[in-house]
């Protein structure tokens, strides 16, 4: 990593409600939000225990769109806005995976963006973004998301 190149690290987790498009039943949108947070990862005699705690500073919106292109795949694309002025624009690296979850109702997926562009803090920004998920029948989103980014 060169001296003009800066690294940020974020994870934070994004709440919100999915529905399918009215015109397009394979094609679902993605609202949701999250407040800016600390995470605590502990690993001790009875396993490993973890947290996100809510932290002072702005929230952050994501927008997204999916396209069902399998039985449990999808591709996708979508923003994050950070704040009132910083923006990444992402898109799947690769197909995402969803399946049905453990529990009842809820479906878990797993999906890489790659930041294709971005505003403010994040013009010139280069990184990916691993996403963790449930979707809940009655349309609740739960995404946990953890980028790694290379402003330049």
């Amino acid at each position: 990593m060169t001296e003009a190149m800066r690294q940020i690290l974020y994870c934070m987790h994004f709440k919100g409600q999915f529905s399918p498009a009215a015109d397009e039943p394979r094609r679902i949108r993605v609202t949701s939000s999250a407040a800016s947070c600390t995470v605590r990862t502990t690993v001790g005699p009875n396993g490993v225990t973890g947290s996100l705690e809510a932290a002072e500073g702005d929230l952050a919106f994501l927008e997204a769109e999916l396209r069902l292109t399998g039985a449990h795949t999808f591709s996708g694309n979508g923003t994050i806005t950070f704040g009132d002025q910083h923006l990444l624009k992402f898109i799947t690296t690769y197909e995402g995976q969803l399946r049905p979850s453990a529990v009842a109702q809820t479906a878990a997926g797993t999906v890489t963006w790659s930041v294709e562009s971005g505003e403010g803090q994040f013009a010139k920004a280069q990184g990916q973004i691993t996403s963790n998920f449930t979707l809940s029948e009655s349309g609740e989103v739960n995404d946990y998301h953890f980028g790694i980014l290379f402003l330049l």
